[in-house]
């Protein structure tokens, strides 16, 4: 019986010693490209385009989610080293950050020349401090720590308009009403322009010669500096001018 059960035993030895062998065989003289490796290239492709654009110049952090590896792992035959396999990357995020993506990965070999071609889908996401409102903001009303604070949020849409301690705030008021706890984006808040309709503006009329007249006029619209507006004499109501804004309720016409 004891005999019987040691030739047993030496015997699954041998079943075990030739599936090692077999396995050895196989693994002999290539390289396998396994998920770890695809996934490791896929995020940082993601990090990197990020980088390139400025969407983490400002310290935010990038949450990357690879969400599958199709086909994985891969083989390449005839292929000895890992450092003959080359993997290259490519995305629409450099033209289109958004939250969900497909990364195209080309896996390739120097030695046998041979490449495969799959499409990783991501899920990304952007840790940052964003503007806040403290309370309600009516529009048209100025910004300032009396009524926004920062908060770190979780921004998975819309990258690009979340507003950020990158905003100077003293510069800028609400477009829109915004509702306590609301994130502020940069489409719902505008620089206060430097003159405002309906109010008093000096119109300064410079002539070629450096002859300058100083008159006091009423905004007929808002206008940035650099902007063209429309202007009328304070005091004479038919009088009408098209002048460039220069300066805080200063607009300069030709004369």
């Amino acid at each position: 019986m004891q005999i019987n059960r040691l030739f047993k035993w030496i015997s699954r030895l041998g079943v075990l010693a030739l599936c090692f062998l077999g396995i050895f065989a196989v693994s002999e003289g290539a390289v396998l490209v396994d998920e770890a490796m695809i996934s490791q290239a896929v995020i940082q492709h993601v990090k990197d385009v990020a980088k390139d654009i400025g969407m983490t110049k400002n310290g935010e952090l990038l949450n990357i989610e690879v969400m599958a590896v199709p086909r994985a792992p891969f083989k390449f035959s005839e292929t000895e080293e890992v450092s003959d396999i080359t993997l290259t990357t490519s995305s629409s995020l450099d033209r289109f950050f958004s939250n969900r993506a497909l990364v195209q990965v080309n896996i390739s070999s120097k030695a046998s020349g041979r490449a495969r071609q799959i499409g990783v889908p991501v899920k990304v996401s952007l840790s940052k401090k964003v503007w806040v409102a403290k309370n309600t903001i009516m529009p048209r009303e100025s910004l300032s720590a009396r009524n926004v604070e920062l908060v770190s949020r979780e921004i998975t849409t819309n990258f690009e308009q979340a507003a950020g301690e990158e905003i100077e705030l003293s510069k800028y008021s609400t477009r829109m009403m915004l509702k306590k706890g609301q994130m502020l984006t940069t489409y719902q808040i505008t620089k206060p322009p430097a003159v405002q309709r309906n109010t008093v503006v000096k119109i300064i009329m410079a002539g070629a010669n450096g002859l300058k007249i100083m008159l006091d006029g009423k905004a007929m619209e808002d206008g940035q500096v650099g902007q063209l507006i429309r202007v009328r004499n304070r005091f004479n109501k038919n009088k009408f001018y098209r002048g460039r804004v220069v300066s805080e309720n200063r607009v300069q016409v030709g004369i």
